[in-house]
């Protein structure tokens, strides 16, 4: 078995992985990145990317069909459903293909393959050539996560979609249900019916953007019902039948029927399969636990991104590994998350920074 020595290791190359890769290069150490599916992890392939490529088709479709009102004529505007994922295609690659570049132009090592822990300091890789094991100093656990998959909704293949399935779709649904209206719901209602799907859009809690502020939440509520999104709130989904349509009956007794379903009911880490037992590292509550070094409860060993909970954002995950890795690397660096920005790329697009009105008046109320 070929064994390879590094002074850091990252096991995920996501948003967490790949920025604290690229920082622990530049400050003079040995780097191992090592990725089991698509380098740049779910943002890049499968998340913040896709959405916002595939949206910007829309903005651009609906700015046509609004011509006629800026004196410009234009014959008829129409989806490409197929061309769309196409670009979406060609910009998700160009992308994950500058990142390699970045690695090469920086020492970083690639391994492709899954990596799981044999002890602290080693891992091992299973690639398409073989086995191969890596000794770290330090090890930055950034694997990521997966779309959660409720219960009523196991075992249907047809007709149900996660947000990983849905940027390959090749045709546009004619009815689309989509369950959960955070951030990634609300994003895909938007684009679903810019590109002419009849969406509705289905939230357990009273509100769409329930973390958000609510006076927010109202307005695009508003927005989206007037590009033709039906909303429900306060129901769950408590049965699916498939058939010519899927049935899909509600907690509160009612029965609806749509194409296709959209699943955007949250994440979970990805945690199994990574050998967190053989080092003694609890995940018990399905995240792993870090102090403000992104440090876990093993020294040496750092969690950063979604397998850690929290805020399952981007630019937080490349926070959390650059800290990760400037601790790896002999540095004192503290993670603050007093201020964290958030949009939602729907339309019209929100953004905040801080607190909520309905967060501040809860914890400072006197």
């Amino acid at each position: 078995m070929d064994e390879k020595n590094f002074d850091v290791a990252f096991l995920g190359g996501g948003s967490a992985g790949y920025k604290g890769a690229l920082r622990a290069a530049k400050l003079g150490c040995r780097v191992a990145v090592i990725e089991s599916r698509d380098l740049g992890g779910v943002c890049l392939n499968r998340g913040c990317i896709p959405t916002k490529t595939i949206r910007a088709s829309v903005d651009a479709l609906l700015k046509a069909r609004c011509a006629k009102d800026y004196g410009l004529q234009v014959a008829v505007v129409r989806p490409d459903i197929e061309a769309i994922i196409a670009r979406k295609d060609k910009v998700v690659g160009l992308l994950r293909n500058g990142i390699a570049q970045l690695f090469r132009k920086n020492g970083v090592s690639l391994f492709e393959g899954h990596g799981k822990f044999l002890s602290p300091s080693e891992l091992e890789v299973e690639t398409n050539e073989g086995l191969t094991r890596l000794r770290a100093k330090k090890v930055v656990i950034g694997t990521g996560s997966r779309p959660i998959l409720p219960s009523p909704f196991v075992g249907h293949d047809r007709g149900v979609f996660t947000t990983d399935d849905l940027f390959y779709i090749v045709a546009i649904p004619g009815s689309l249900l989509i369950v959960g209206a955070g951030a990634i719901g609300v994003e895909m209602a938007s684009i679903m019916a810019g590109l002419g799907s009849m969406v509705t859009l289905l939230e357990m809690e009273k509100t769409i953007l329930p973390q958000e502020d609510r006076g927010m939440s109202v307005y695009l509520t508003r927005m989206l019902k007037r590009h033709n999104v039906k909303i429900i709130t306060g129901i769950s989904v408590t049965e699916v039948a498939p058939g010519e349509k899927m049935r899909v009956t509600l907690s509160d007794g009612r029965l609806l029927e749509t194409d296709t379903i959209l699943l955007a009911a949250g994440r979970a880490p990805n945690v199994e399969g990574t050998g967190l037992e053989e080092i003694g590292l609890d995940a018990a509550n399905g995240s792993l636990s870090v102090n403000d070094h992104m440090e876990t409860a093993i020294p040496g060993i750092y969690a950063a991104g979604d397998v850690i909970g929290g805020w399952l954002l981007a630019h937080v995950a490349f926070a959390e590994g650059i800290v990760a890795a400037e601790n790896a690397a002999g540095m004192e660096s503290r993670m603050d998350y007093r201020v964290v920005s958030r949009s939602i790329f729907s339309i019209p697009e929100y953004a905040a920074v801080g607190l909520s009105e309905e967060e501040a008046k809860w914890r400072y109320a006197t």
